[in-house]
């Protein structure tokens, strides 16, 4: 992201708009433009976005992409295509807006996908939070389904239960042991 103020400040005082400074701002324009498009789509970093969905404004990046195709095409004519590179393009002040343009679009995307990367990235913290504590809850909710049916049935708390099974599988092992050792 850069600042785009001081980026218009820049453009507004380049003055004149020869040729080769015409051609040079189409090649980035372009590119910046083309950078923005990709990125729109999520396709970038070796493959699609995790989110696999397109950032709003692609008619907005796609209007950019028009006027600076009619640039190309206007220094490819006649007018410009032999020119001297310090003859003056006579539509340079277009040029000039719709580069700047390019830019704001990709500072936009490169935005929009920085938030949307760390919602999702704070969205699947708090999904594997809740997911740790699944095993836990579900435990937690089994054991008191169980005491509740045994204490209801029984009017005997399970612990009760469970200690007292401890208690005689102790006393039995002991008489096994005792048993054996004659």
């Amino acid at each position: 992201m850069f600042n785009i103020a001081q980026a218009q400040r820049n453009m507004n005082d380049l003055k004149p708009v020869t040729v080769e400074i015409a051609r040079i701002l189409l090649r980035s324009g372009w590119t910046t433009i083309q950078l923005a498009i990709t990125q729109a789509r999520g396709d970038w970093k070796l493959g699609a976005h995790p989110l696999g969905q397109e950032l709003p404004g692609q008619k907005a990046r796609e209007n950019v992409l028009g006027h600076l195709q009619w640039h190309m095409n206007t220094l490819a004519g006649r007018e410009y295509a032999d020119a001297a590179p310090h003859t003056i393009y006579k539509p340079g002040d277009d040029l000039k807006k719709w580069t700047m343009q390019a830019y704001i679009e990709a500072n936009a995307v490169e935005e929009g996908r920085d938030a949307l990367e760390a919602s999702w990235n704070a969205m699947w913290e708090e999904i594997r939070a809740e997911l740790r504590k699944i095993p836990v809850a579900v435990l937690a909710a089994a054991g008191s389904l169980a005491s509740g049916i045994v204490e209801g049935v029984t009017g005997v708390p399970l612990w009760a239960w469970i200690l007292g099974g401890v208690t005689i599988a102790a006393g039995v092992g002991y008489g096994i042991y005792q048993f054996r050792k004659r």
